[in-house]
């Protein structure tokens, strides 16, 4: 990828790719606070749960 702008498009695909070829969905994206994947309407269209993680802790928590 040569630039961020193109995440959205590559996420798009990579889910119809797992749904197509493997009859997956996928149910969880995790990610850290970075913008390039805070596509928060198009997981919500797919029905996908967003979580993001705490980078600055040693552990994952629930909620922070």
């Amino acid at each position: 990828m040569k630039s961020k702008a193109k995440t959205r498009n590559l996420l798009s695909n990579f889910f119809m790719y797992a749904k197509k070829q493997f009859n997956l969905d996928i149910k969880i994206i995790r990610f850290n606070y970075c913008k390039e994947f805070d596509f928060i309407e198009l997981y919500d269209k797919l029905e996908i749960l967003h979580k993001k993680s705490c980078v600055e802790t040693s552990q994952q928590k629930k909620f922070c």
